[in-house]
């Protein structure tokens, strides 16, 4: 069975190995905890809720199924019709636009820095790392005063991605720990666990001030060990779905 829990972080293109109890990244702007900063509301700070949609299937540049995340602002009354679209290599968001990429298959929104403004994760389970196909990857784009920023966005995928992984396939934001930052778990339900390909498994990556996701303390469950019960089959697909 491969080990587990070992990320890499990727922040506006700078790769760096990671493990549980690793430094975490810098790549988006320390915030300091507020009373604000468990119920957020918004992208841009203004109190009033924001809308991301993901287009997983979108044509980028030729490529088909690259995908691309829309974003829509809430205003008194209605929906802002004028808001960003996120496609991966352009804007700041790490990556290049590829066929089957599928930028956008979800998409979940948390205050992961604690600074009482929405961030948003989009997952690209199609993402090829290297020559590894279908390994999957997650972006992490950072709420401001004024809109989601792309120049501080996270890329994070696995150090020991496999063919098929599909990483961020399904994507969940709450605070798990208590702290006052809210963590993302991420699914890879085609992970391979032990022999049983497709087994699937879940990661979970906390939030903190000085720089958002980071990887210090992440873990990693599966059936038959990290605390999901039964046992690993192939086929199980855990992780296809979180919440």
């Amino acid at each position: 069975m491969r080990s587990m829990g070992v990320v890499l972080v990727v922040v506006a293109g700078l790769a760096v190995a990671s493990g549980p109890v690793a430094g975490r990244s810098s790549g988006a702007p320390a915030a300091t905890r507020t009373a604000a900063a468990a119920q957020p509301s918004g992208f841009d700070a203004d109190g009033i809720g924001d809308l991301a949609v993901g287009a997983p299937g979108e044509r980028v540049r030729g490529a088909v199924g690259a995908g691309a995340v829309h974003v829509l602002y809430g205003a008194v009354g209605a929906m802002n019709p004028t808001g960003q679209t996120f496609t991966q290599g352009t804007g700041g968001v790490p990556g290049g636009s590829e066929a089957g990429d599928g930028f956008g298959s979800a998409v979940a929104q948390g205050n992961f820095n604690g600074d009482g403004r929405f961030d948003l994760a989009v997952g690209a389970p199609g993402e090829d790392l290297g020559g590894v196909a279908g390994a999957g990857a997650v972006t992490v784009l950072y709420g401001t005063d004024a809109e989601l920023r792309a120049a501080w966005a996270q890329l994070r995928t696995q150090a020991n991605a496999e063919a098929g992984d599909r990483l961020g396939a399904a994507l969940a934001a709450i605070d798990f720990d208590a702290d006052g930052y809210w963590d993302l778990a991420v699914g890879a339900p085609w992970e391979r666990v032990g022999s049983a390909a497709g087994a699937g498994a879940v990661g979970v990556v906390f939030g903190a001030t000085d720089g958002g996701l980071g990887a210090d303390g992440s873990q990693f469950f599966y059936q038959g060990g990290g605390g999901l019960g039964s046992t690993a089959e192939a086929g199980d697909l855990v992780a296809a779905s979180v919440g």
